[in-house]
């Protein structure tokens, strides 16, 4: 099925304002929705209006409170949803060691560094949409 939401988590607003508008420029009928909390982002993706066959989520690994290594391992329901997450793992610097402990979560298909640019969305047109 192909992505009809993006959902953006990263503790910087100016990043998810700058994301959202590089993904809406391409994909104008994509749903983004922002999330600065890694809890109000569970609280969504955990509940009945969340369509992970549908919907891709960007998620910031450095954050305060639950980062994002603490919100793979603990907070997704997994049993909640009959489809898998799809994530894309976001970092504002490149360390060999966070990429090869994405991968050890079956719900990354990809890393990318931070800000998201034109090729990056290029690549997820091509694989995603």
């Amino acid at each position: 099925m192909k992505i009809k939401t993006i959902i953006l988590i990263d503790d910087s607003h100016a990043t998810n304002v700058y994301h959202k508008m590089i993904l809406k420029r391409n994909f104008s009928k994509l749903d983004v929705k922002c999330y600065t909390e890694t809890k109000d982002a569970l609280d969504y993706i955990n509940s009945s209006y969340f369509f992970p066959d549908q919907s891709l989520i960007f998620l910031d690994i450095n954050m305060p409170e639950m980062d994002g290594w603490e919100f793979l391992s603990n907070g997704i329901d997994s049993n909640y949803h009959s489809s898998p997450l799809k994530l894309v793992i976001l970092t504002t610097s490149y360390n060999p060691e966070e990429e090869n402990k994405s991968k050890q979560f079956k719900e990354v298909l990809d890393f990318k560094i931070k800000p998201l640019k034109t090729r990056d969305v290029t690549e997820l047109n091509t694989t995603y949409f």
